[in-house]
């Protein structure tokens, strides 16, 4: 399909400090941006190349079961990413996001 590897991922947390110090202290990755107001710390563990690989959110949208917030992947071309749009469309026939 073309997939060269993970852009990024986002997850949703309850306690957007505890998670920041241990994704910080525990894992040594390196706080790139942090906003408070709106919830959001970046983390990468290649500040130099990257921006972010890592962004955890604050809360959860109501109903919401799961703490993935977004995933990213790097594709090899575009081709390759209008394949991935449409596996994916097409793994989504029920309209609800999940394969059926």
């Amino acid at each position: 399909m073309g997939i060269t590897g993970l852009g990024h991922a986002g997850l949703w947390v309850d306690d957007l400090i505890l998670m920041r110090d241990f994704y910080r202290d525990v894992l040594e990755l390196t706080v790139t941006d942090e906003d408070h107001d709106i919830g959001m710390v970046f983390f990468s563990a290649q500040p130099a190349v990257e921006h972010h690989e890592l962004v955890l959110a604050r809360g959860r949208p109501e109903g919401n079961p799961t703490t993935l917030n977004q995933l990213s992947w790097r594709l090899d071309s575009l081709a390759s990413l209008q394949l991935f749009h449409d596996i994916a469309h097409d793994a989504d026939r029920d309209g609800k996001g999940e394969p059926d």
